[in-house]
């Protein structure tokens, strides 16, 4: 499936005492996603999710560049770096409902990551 993004995709991770936000060239950006999944897919169908392969790539990547991309968002005080980033993602269905229902990253549950199908 390709998605187009509604908001900011936001992939933070703790390195020692900060907080970093990944970005898409960086392989944790992926794995966070990954895990973000995984972790949704549970909630919803309540077993883990296995085995079963997560693919995620950057459509068009000569047109999104990073600089283009950021989004730097203020929530709750709080200032949040996340990215517009049209994507492709092959997985099982089911996988592919959670992605569409939770979104993408982490603050999905405060509307961040939400995506929509690429027409």
């Amino acid at each position: 499936m390709q998605y187009e993004p509604l908001s900011p995709i936001v992939v933070p991770v703790q390195q020692g005492e900060r907080l970093h936000y990944c970005h898409p060239l960086e392989s944790q950006f992926y794995d966070s996603l990954r895990q973000s999944i995984s972790q949704w897919y549970q909630i919803k169908w309540g077993e883990p999710m296995g085995d079963q392969s997560i693919h995620v790539s950057v459509l068009e990547p000569a047109r999104s560049k990073l600089s283009t991309t950021a989004v730097l968002t203020t929530f709750k005080r709080k200032k949040l770096k996340g990215y517009l980033l049209p994507l492709e993602i092959q997985a099982d269905p089911n996988v592919q409902q959670v992605i569409y229902e939770s979104g993408l990253g982490s603050y999905g549950f405060q509307g961040f990551g939400m995506m929509e199908v690429r027409k």
